[in-house]
């Protein structure tokens, strides 16, 4: 696969992977990426077109990267509030188990 192609592939990679939100091919991706910019640092010219593309990857790499964080974010916070949450739900429950309680017991006095 040509260096383009390849850079074409990550970049198509990194859409799908923020329209799914499959956060779990970041690192795989990831690794991709630095075997790249590795080789690419190894040769001694590397054409403009090459270098563009790259310029691209970096900044949809970017925008996925933030959008990940935010997904991240959100994610923390649905769990807080959960936590937060826990204490009235965990008291509704004992609640509801003592009115069933009550009722069983008046039924069983008929």
């Amino acid at each position: 696969m040509s260096g383009l192609a390849l850079i074409e592939q990550l970049n198509s990679d990194l859409s799908d992977v923020a329209e799914q939100r499959n956060w779990d091919r970041m690192p795989m991706i990831n690794s991709h990426i630095d075997k790249l910019v590795a080789f690419l640092r190894q040769q001694y010219s590397v054409p403009p077109a090459v270098e563009q593309a790259m310029q691209q990857l970096q900044s949809r790499y970017q925008l996925v990267y933030q959008e990940a964080l935010l997904h991240q974010m959100q994610l923390k916070e649905s769990i807080a509030q959960l936590r937060q949450d826990q204490p009235g739900v965990a008291a509704y429950a004992a609640m509801a188990i003592s009115a069933y309680q009550d009722m069983a017991q008046e039924e069983g006095r008929r």
